[in-house]
Parts: C-alpha cells; structure tokens; sequence
C-alpha cells in the first residue's frame, strides 16, 4: 500500500465521477490473497489491483496509453511498514471502468513489471482509495465481486458505524481490545490478516502473557522494496470486538514497530462490506456465525529468491519443525521433495511461490529439503 502526504491535499483528491443514480456489478479475480480488476482501454486488458489503502498507481504504459500529464514533482508516499519514497503526480483526463466514467482524478505512476516480486502478480496498477472518495464501494468476497454506487440502500443485518480515517485518507475502522480501542486500517492491498504498530496493543498482549509466535528473517515486501525485519511477533487475540459490536472469538495479530495498524483481505473475507465515503460510514455482516482463527500448522518456514543464491530459506517460525530441525536462515534449497529447485529462475519462484508452494505443502505430513550451507549438501525432513 502507499498512502500520500502532500501540504496540497485539497488539490490532490481533486476528480470527478460523470455517472449519476448508478450501482455498478464489477467482477475480481483473487490471486495471491489479492484482488485483481480487469479493464478494456483501446482494446487492450489491463489488470488493476484494488487496494482501499494507496493512492490511485498506473504503469508507465498505462499511463501513455490514457494520456496523462505530470502535474506535480516529488511528494513523499508512506508504505504500512513506514519505508517512504518520493514519486511525481500525474492527472489522469479519464478513465473508463465497466461504463463508469472518472475524470480529471490524480495519480502516481510505477511499473510494477520491474518490482520482483510484485512482478510475479503481472499487473498494471492499482485502483486506489482516492478514486472512491465520493462513492460507495461494496466488497463481497464471497461472490468476488465489488459494487460501486451513489446512491445508498437499506443495509439489512449490517452493523454500521462511523468510517475512521488514518493519515493519507485511507478508510479504517475501530477494534476494541478490552477497554483499549484501536484505529484500523481497511487495506484490500494487503494479503495477510490484522497488523498493529501500536505499543498499547504490545503492552497488552505481554500483560496478559498472550499466546506468541515469532518469525525470524525477511518475510515480507511491499511496494517500497524487501521489509529487512530481524523478526515480527504474532499474538493470538481472544474475545475482542469489532466496532463495539461483532464479537470476533480468536484472532491472530501481528505486531510490527512503528507500522500503521491494517487489516488485509485474510482477516477482511470473513465480513460483506459497505464502505461509504461521501457519507462517512462503514457497514459489516459477518459471512459465518463465529470467527474463530488460531495459529496455522505448519513447517515453519518461508522461502524467497536472488540471483546469487537462488531459492533460499528467508524466514523461520519459533517453535515449528523447521525451528527444532538444522535448518538455517540463508540456507539454499536444493529441492523440495521430488522439486529440483537447484536452478530456480525468477519465473519459477513466481509460479512456485503463486501456485505450486500451496499444493505442494497441502494434506502432507512431511516434507524433505536438500539445502546447501557454504561447500555442505545437508538433507532435512520435517515432519508435523
């Protein structure tokens, strides 16, 4: 996600929407834990990311293709782990989205087709919160489908409450923790479940000596560039709530200095949401009667890809197989039960990492590794 901080923030969520008295069905594609748009311009697809957490992002293609102009030089993005870049501001004439007609809106322009590996995702930007502003943007996970609409209807068996907004613009809601209250982000963008930044929440969880798992390494990117973390903790959240009045029964939540407290899709799936932004409003209806979520099994380790090394180990979870096994952070990976991953590409992490990892890992109860450490091959099984 990238939010935007600018002194003209007034000229920057400029742009308007030429459709009146409409509500628009617009089909996504999950991918990843992402959910992806697809739009026809000049007869040309174009796969967007909707992310309700960054600033409206095209391609340079795109870009050229819609005719937009540079307006504006070096303002500053903030990503949700707090890396910030400089970018230049585009305006966009018009845009076209299943006959839905946004003009004179502004933009950032990125090519993601060079960001490994967002590269992997093989998209042409993202439909960002700026976009929305005077809308009403339904989410139904369920049917994979968002709604976009200016007029409002009765939302029955939805819980209502204000729309909260962190620094950017960016739409958020509030969980309620005890007595303690947190602000938090709605970050479609974002393919993990909830993250706090907040050291009341830290203070809480070691108070009441919650339940803890650790991961150790570099296990996670976003826009900016590799998020360089020595490890992140996650806490097992019991009995909290959601607006004051969606009991969730068990969580997990991540904790992360300094980062901005978001909710991606894995935990945003559970709940149909209404998110109206002239109105200020947020409405959610739970999916299922009980939200219940505990730590996942699993071998305890997390895998990227370079150049030099190839498919390595980048991260390891305290207290899994992998944690109790030889296995070290660094260590490259040779293959991956009957995998040959000794000459992985960028390709094939992308379509290991996309596809395969999950079945290759799915209703298995062992897996083996043949890593090398320095001038040593090392052969490892782990087992649930």
């Amino acid at each position: 996600m990238f939010s935007l901080f600018s002194p003209k923030k007034t000229a920057l969520n400029s742009g308007e929407v030429l459709n009146k008295d409409f509500s628009t069905v617009i089909p996504f594609e999950s991918k990843a834990g992402l959910l992806f748009i697809t739009i026809c311009i000049n007869n040309k697809d174009y796969k967007l990311l909707l992310d309700t957490a960054a600033f409206t992002i095209l391609s340079p293609k795109l870009l050229k293709e819609l005719a937009c102009k540079q307006v504006q030089d070096s303002l500053k993005t903030l990503d949700a782990f707090g890396a910030q870049k400089d970018v230049n501001i585009y305006k966009l004439p018009s845009l076209e989205i299943e006959g839905i007609f946004f003009n004179g809106f502004h933009i950032i322009c990125d090519d993601f087709s060079h960001k490994f590996p967002f590269s992997c995702l093989e998209f042409d930007g993202i439909l960002g919160y700026n976009l929305f502003a005077k809308l009403i943007l339904e989410i139904d996970y369920d049917k994979q489908q968002v709604v976009l609409s200016d007029k409002e209807s009765k939302y029955k068996g939805f819980v209502s409450s204000s729309l909260l907004l962190l620094d950017g613009g960016i739409p958020a809601f509030s969980i309620q923790v005890a007595k303690k209250v947190f602000v938090v982000g709605i970050d479609t963008g974002k393919n993990d479940g909830l993250m706090l930044g907040d050291e009341v929440f830290l203070d809480y969880c070691r108070e009441k000596e919650l339940a803890r798992q650790r991961t150790l390494g570099i296990f996670s990117s976003s826009f900016s560039g590799l998020n360089k973390h020595s490890f992140i903790d996650t806490y097992l959240l019991k009995d909290f709530y959601l607006v004051k009045k969606i009991p969730i029964t068990s969580f997990t939540v991540s904790y992360q200095e300094n980062a901005q407290n978001i909710a991606g899709n894995t935990f945003l799936k559970n709940f149909y949401i209404i998110i109206n932004f002239a109105k200020q409003k947020v409405y959610f209806k739970k999916i299922k009667d009980e939200i219940k979520e505990d730590f996942l099994d699993s071998f305890g380790f997390l895998t990227f890809w370079n150049e030099e090394k190839k498919l390595y180990i980048s991260a390891i979870i305290e207290d899994t197989p992998a944690y109790q096994s030889r296995l070290k952070i660094g260590d490259k990976i040779l293959s991956i039960n009957d995998l040959d991953t000794i000459n992985f590409s960028q390709k094939d992490y992308c379509e290991f990492s996309l596809l395969a990892q999950k079945s290759l890992f799915n209703d298995v109860n062992s897996v083996k590794l043949t890593i090398r450490r320095d001038a040593k091959l090392i052969q490892i099984e782990l087992k649930l």
